[in-house]
């Protein structure tokens, strides 16, 4: 079936009909960046409409921006497509205005609006691509937003932005799949938890071809339940990813998030963020390095952030993690450890009890689990204007994460050196 010269009927506010079949609607919401990404993304595109061939239950919809930043119809323009049975066709009624910015959620919502208008009774999920940057308040405006998911030349696509625009559709999401480097913290948790049943992100950069949307749709297409689907994706991106791995250049991390519902996330790390608060003028009593005998507590949580945040130059792995971020698990983890507060043990045993339940799939190049989820840490919470506006976002909100982090840098750093320094 060709669809040539479709009309937008989005502006109507007929409820979405609920997923009634067995059919899949997959959405990219693409911002092309810059030419090399302007043809990488939209050969996935490509890829995965070549994947409904025969397939009538499944379908593909974009909303693709090229960058503008060569000539050519392939890095210029706005266009909206639909992909059935093998054929990608653009929908010719379309028409973006001059002034169109893609980080704007009101054409995210239109386009997911659109989208179960064509496919009406799907399953959906929204892949959205673009250039990802990690979560710097201080970028992020106004004040509410958090985390960039997808850039626009200067303009930014923040995770606030992306959830108002999913949530503005009233479309029940299967998946948001994050075509985007850096989409694994702990503050897009937040702001997505609910509008998906799964996201598939990672915290580190990701190679420009990301993931195997064909082999996606066809697992679909062939019965397979969206989470195995979606882990099998995962660990097919890996066996091709170990590759950058092996050969030097960098490490990678892949992982698939339960989404729906996240309160057992959210307490654990308030009744933890609490107790570390709690605990921070009391002395330690173990004689096991990296302790330190007679230290504060609050001094090895320093130690311990200090020793996440910074980057292992020598060691390859971590060539493309965050910047400004540190790993939220693992330094609770080695909170524990590097400050002796044998009270710290049941928190962090919980934590990783609840994580077991919300990853579906959690994998790295190096075959540990030391970077799952980022969490904002360095200069962006170290000046007032930066720690404003993160109080405003919803983690910060639910956990407290702002309060302990304060805390945190207020131990006196001269103290806790002499005291290394002495028992050392």
């Amino acid at each position: 079936m060709q669809f040539v010269g479709l009309l937008s009927c989005s502006d109507n506010n007929d409820p979405i009909p609920e997923p009634t079949g067995n059919g899949y609607c997959l959405m990219f919401y693409v911002s092309g960046g810059d030419p090399e990404h302007d043809l990488s993304e939209m050969f996935s595109i490509r890829q995965a409409v070549e994947a409904t061939a025969g397939k009538q239950n499944i379908a593909v919809t974009v909303l693709f921006k090229a960058s503008g930043k060569k000539e050519g119809e392939a890095h210029n323009g706005v266009y909206r497509y639909i992909g059935e049975n093998g054929v990608l066709t653009q929908d010719l009624g379309f028409v973006a205005g001059e002034d169109f910015q893609i980080t704007d959620p009101a054409y995210l919502t239109d386009f997911i609006r659109w989208s179960a208008e064509q496919c009406p009774g799907n399953k959906y999920l929204l892949a959205f691509a673009g250039h990802g940057l990690s979560f710097t308040p201080n970028l992020d405006l106004p004040p509410s937003e958090t985390r960039a998911t997808i850039s626009d030349g200067k303009e930014m696509m923040s995770s606030y932005k992306l959830a108002q625009g999913i949530r503005e559709a009233g479309v029940p999401l299967e998946a948001m799949l994050a075509h985007s480097c850096q989409q694994g913290s702990v503050e897009m948790l937040a702001e997505w938890e609910g509008l998906a049943d799964y996201l598939l992100g990672s915290p580190f950069s990701i190679p420009d071809y990301a993931y195997d949307y064909a082999t996606l749709l066809t697992d679909l297409h062939e019965g397979h339940s969206m989470e195995d689907a979606l882990v099998r994706m995962a660990k097919r991106a890996m066996n091709i990813w170990q590759v950058f791995h092996d050969s030097g250049n960098y490490g990678l991390v892949v992982e698939v998030t339960r989404l729906r519902e996240l309160t057992r996330l959210w307490d654990v790390l308030h009744e933890t963020f609490a107790a570390m608060r709690g605990s921070m003028n009391e002395i330690n009593f173990t004689t096991d390095k990296p302790a330190v005998l007679g230290d504060t507590y609050g001094a090895g949580y320093q130690r311990a952030l200090q020793a996440k945040y910074e980057h292992d130059k020598d060691n390859f792995f971590e060539n493309v993690r965050a910047d400004n971020a540190i790993d939220l698990p693992d330094f609770l983890r080695c909170a524990y450890v590097y400050s002796g507060n044998m009270q710290l043990a049941p928190y962090v045993n919980r934590l990783y009890e609840v994580l077991e339940d919300i990853l579906a799939i959690h994998l790295q190049t190096n075959g540990r689990h030391d970077f799952v989820y980022n969490v904002c840490a360095g200069p962006s919470l170290e000046k007032p204007e930066g720690m404003k506006r993160y109080q405003t976002c919803r983690f910060d909100r639910l956990t407290g994460w702002s309060d302990l982090y304060e805390a945190i840098q207020n131990v006196p750093i001269k103290q806790a050196a002499d005291r290394v320094k002495k028992n050392n």
